[in-house]
């Protein structure tokens, strides 16, 4: 069974999900952007807004540039090539795909 203390410190149920990306064509299959991404997950304990910063673990700002590839082959999702800095200054480079196919 699970500790009673490991449960409580799982209560993160929700989030916010807010991202704004500007596209720029290169070609039919490329095109380069820029983005900034808002991500905040929602407690289900009430938070002292005095004592909540913008660095809280709940909150994640990031921005960056990114390279997306269409693929002319149905049903595979698009690819992206990203590279981020976030609220606290950590650079992450991320390699990944759409959700939705072309």
């Amino acid at each position: 069974m699970f500790k009673e203390d490991s449960l409580n410190k799982k209560k993160l149920s929700s989030f916010y999900l807010l991202t704004i990306e500007y596209h720029i064509s290169k070609s039919k299959y490329l095109s380069i952007y820029t983005f900034i991404c808002y991500f905040q997950y929602l407690s289900n304990k009430v938070i002292n807004t005095s004592l909540y910063k913008l660095y809280s673990y709940n909150q994640d700002i990031y921005t960056g540039i990114g390279i997306k590839c269409n693929m002319p082959i149905n049903k595979l999702p698009s690819f992206r090539l990203e590279y981020r800095i976030n609220n606290i200054g950590k650079n992450i480079l991320i390699f990944r795909t759409d959700l939705h196919y072309n």
